[in-house]
């Protein structure tokens, strides 16, 4: 696999057993990594020894690639090998031909050494690799391609210039106004009572501009529209 990009000095393709996490899952997610993988691959290592390159928050990342046994989301899998491995990780799901990327931002656990905090999950769509690509830029330092990686899998582009942490909160922000949209359609759809369907209508014309807004406008225009909310 060779989908981001990646040069041959990054190549580790070493097989993950499944078994090596379950000191850390129960016996329903035990029954997950059974049911849904049929293999993980851990495929490319970027650090200072594949690459030449070094970051402050990022030492090293590591790509892993899933295949699957059926096509589904796994989020609550890679949440597990988010959490008890120290690194930085970008993972490549695979089913069939089609793939998706996911990525997490995270932290150290302060009450737990052993186990990181998300604080984030970065996802494409099911895609074709001849159809699409995401590379790995290789320059600067690993700060800055993972920041642009995880631009790339958002795919907004007025937010390219906003720092990790502001992305995060925009990514939060419209996950709930989004969230938010679809429960309005549903109610609007189901209430009888014409002032009550004005009154969410214009809930729902208020939503919906934010998040225009947050998608389409400068960078100037939306981080004063951030202070004024």
């Amino acid at each position: 696999m060779n989908i981001l990009n990646l040069p041959d000095s990054t190549k580790v393709d070493k097989v993950i057993h499944k078994n090596l996490f379950d000191p850390y899952c129960n016996s329903a997610q035990k029954k997950l990594f059974t049911e849904y993988i049929q293999k993980i691959l851990w495929t490319n290592k970027l650090s200072k020894d594949t690459i030449h390159l070094e970051g402050k928050s990022i030492q090293e990342i590591q790509l892993i690639k899933i295949e699957l046994k059926i096509k589904d989301r796994i989020a609550k899998i890679l949440n597990i090998i988010d959490e008890y491995m120290p690194y930085t990780i970008i993972f490549v799901i695979q089913y069939n031909q089609e793939y998706y990327i996911s990525t997490s931002v995270k932290h150290n656990n302060p009450k737990n050494e052993n186990k990181s905090i998300i604080e984030w999950t970065f996802e494409t769509d099911w895609y074709n690799s001849t159809d699409k690509s995401f590379p790995l830029l290789l320059q600067n330092n690993l700060d800055i391609v993972y920041h642009n990686f995880c631009n790339q899998v958002i795919g907004i582009e007025t937010w390219k210039e906003y720092s990790l942490q502001e992305i995060i909160g925009l990514s939060k922000e419209l996950f709930q106004l989004e969230k938010d949209v679809s429960k309005l359609q549903k109610k609007l759809s189901s209430t009888k009572q014409f002032n009550h369907k004005v009154e969410i209508n214009t809930q729902l014309h208020e939503k919906v501009a934010r998040i225009q807004k947050l998608k389409f406008n400068s960078i100037i225009n939306l981080r004063e529209s951030k202070l004024d909310s």
